[in-house]
């Protein structure tokens, strides 16, 4: 997960962004300064990083709102095509609720913070993984991927599971009570690697497993 800390805006900008002119979903043109301001809040964290790492990043204007923790807010990773503007700005309210939920005793209340930045050097976004176990009939499909999720549907039986900024998902074909069994497993994991652990310890073999750096990236077997 993205942290402030590897965000550096010397001087921040008090301009009211909402005054500014909507050019993108997720950037607004500044009159002040003649610049675009990228709204970090909302994007997703792979979209963020690739702004961020982009060419000439220096002098580049953000926004961003980050919770107690100094981790920076983000809508959750779904499909580009999903992300209107409209979607986009309920996810980002939604996401900075719950930031504002998680706020405990005399923690300080998220951080919003906009302004210019000298030049980036962000460390790689963590890669993403897919594993595929088998167990007689039964099939388990398990991904480990940096960001939030949805609550699962019907095509994800499983369900997700929420771990320090990565998320882990687990879809499983077979009968019921099979799949009951994997459902508990994960719930029971700390991690998608604890998860297919566990999966191994119930008999389940790993039979594929695959990683990539980027969501969109074809991802070679491993």
């Amino acid at each position: 997960m993205l942290h402030k800390d590897a965000l550096t805006i010397a001087n921040p900008c008090g301009v009211d962004f909402g005054s500014m002119t909507r050019r993108e979903a997720t950037r607004r043109f500044c009159g002040a300064c003649k610049k675009h301001v990228h709204d970090l809040t909302l994007m997703t964290e792979a979209e963020a990083r690739e702004t961020l790492a982009g060419a000439g990043t220096e002098g580049l204007c953000v926004r961003y709102i980050a919770d107690e923790r100094g981790r920076l807010v983000f809508v959750p990773e779904v499909p580009a095509a999903r992300l209107t503007a409209k979607k986009r700005a309920s996810l980002a309210a939604a996401a900075v609720a719950a930031a504002m939920a998680a706020t405990s005793g005399c923690a300080s209340a998220p951080e919003l913070l906009m302004g210019a930045m000298p030049a980036t050097n962000l460390p790689p976004q963590p890669p993403t993984k897919t594993w595929q176990l088998v167990r007689g009939e039964v099939r388990v499909a398990v991904n480990d991927v940096p960001g939030t999720f949805e609550a699962p549907g019907a095509a994800d039986p499983a369900g997700a599971r929420a771990v320090d900024g990565r998320y882990a998902s687990g879809r499983c074909d077979g009968d019921g009570v099979a799949c009951n069994e994997v459902k508990l497993l994960l719930s029971n994991a700390k991690s998608a690697d604890d998860f297919v652990g566990l999966l191994q310890a119930a008999g389940f073999a790993v039979v594929q497993q695959w990683q990539c750096t980027h969501p969109d990236a074809n991802a070679p077997a491993i």
